[in-house]
């Protein structure tokens, strides 16, 4: 690939950040570099597609409608983690790039992975913002149908493709796709114009927005620690205003409804939330190393791309943490069709959470 690379030890003191794009390590920690992501790479799109197809296959866990948005996570991962997999060993291989059309589709693959766990993450982050405001309310939180969460994420990954391949419309102010320190083709600025678009349109709508929305999310969760602040006296003050003489079992029954249907939306606003985490803790320092910061030495942007890269891992292992997701991957190793017995994977009850109950309603109506 015809690109004007330079030791990044041989550049001019006064480089400007363009030209610290093309400053690359020596051949011999190339090789190295490029090995070490092949393989992390593999590791997060093979764990990625372990969770997304324990999910699809386990009936149980399938029909938790929150799940789906779990597979559809695990698809920029996979996309990312397979892709990258293959670039690096063929770059390892080459001692190079192979072709610019090569460079074009990691600049895309690339992009894709980012943008669409910040975006698909940004959804969830969405709808964990409706949970809490509707139990800070104690009100009945319906969660979304499995139908709506598809045709959400698949609108969403819809958009990141999009945006994804501005790099490929030749527009003179566009980002191009460029060799970041001889490392990774990535969407990059090459210009003053280019600069100007790169930050206020192009950085906003691929990463930027999401990335802030969620930021918001997990203060509110931070601030309302995780949105038992207020609740518990709230019940009691209601009960004993309501019926200062006594309580009837109606009353108590829907107060303890209440109590264990916030407990459950706890719990799973915890769980998403460490997923928020996983992605903002990896993917923004990685973002910041790479485009923000004008870092001479390549390494530096080595270990933001390694951040990127463990994202999938991280990912997976954080989906892990929920019960249904753990028992549905183990399941997938164990059954094996008519070989498998059947006490490891008899069917459990389907997680549910905010099913309000006549007595339920009853408590909520009076409120």
């Amino acid at each position: 690939m015809a690109y004007p690379f330079e030791l990044y030890y041989k550049l001019p003191a006064n480089a400007s950040r363009y030209d610290l794009y093309r400053g690359t390590p020596d051949p011999a920690d190339q090789q190295w570099m490029w090995a070490v992501w092949s393989a992390v790479s593999l590791a997060g799109a093979l764990s990625s597609g372990v969770v997304a197809l324990a999910i699809l296959r386990s009936r149980e866990a399938r029909g938790f409608a929150f799940n789906l948005y779990l597979v559809a996570l695990a698809i920029p991962d996979i996309i990312f983690g397979l892709s990258c997999t293959i670039t690096c060993a063929l770059n390892h291989h080459h001692m190079g790039y192979v072709s610019v059309a090569m460079c074009d589709w990691q600049a895309w693959y690339d992009l894709f992975g980012i943008s669409g766990s910040f975006w698909l993450n940004a959804l969830v982050a969405h709808e964990v913002h409706v949970l809490i405001a509707k139990t800070r309310g104690l009100m009945v939180y319906y969660p979304p149908t499995r139908r709506a969460v598809i045709r959400k994420c698949a609108m969403v990954l819809s958009f990141v493709a999009f945006v994804s391949g501005w790099h490929l419309l030749g527009v003179p102010f566009f980002p191009r796709a460029l060799p970041a320190h001889g490392l990774a083709c990535l969407p990059a600025d090459h210009d003053a114009g280019s600069t100007v678009f790169f930050w206020i349109v192009f950085l906003p709508a691929a990463a930027g927005i999401p990335a802030v929305y969620g930021s918001y999310v997990l203060y509110l969760c931070w601030r309302n620690i995780l949105v038992k602040a207020k609740l518990a006296p709230r019940l009691s003050q209601w009960s004993e205003q309501s019926h200062p003489s006594s309580r009837s079992t109606i009353i108590d029954l829907g107060a303890e409804a209440i109590r264990r249907r916030s407990r459950q939306e706890r719990a799973l606003t915890a769980y998403f939330m460490r997923i928020v985490c996983s992605l903002l803790f990896l993917w923004v320092p990685a973002f910041a190393i790479i485009f923000m910061l004008p870092f001479r030495s390549p390494f530096a942007a080595w270990t933001g791309g390694t951040l990127a890269h463990l994202q999938g891992f991280v990912s997976a292992a954080m989906c892990m943490l929920k019960p249904d997701i753990r028992q549905a991957v183990t399941d997938l190793f164990v059954c094996r069709g008519a070989s498998c017995s059947p006490a490891p994977c008899a069917p459990r009850p389907v997680a549910k959470i905010c099913t309000p109950t006549p007595e339920t309603q009853i408590v909520l109506a009076k409120q």
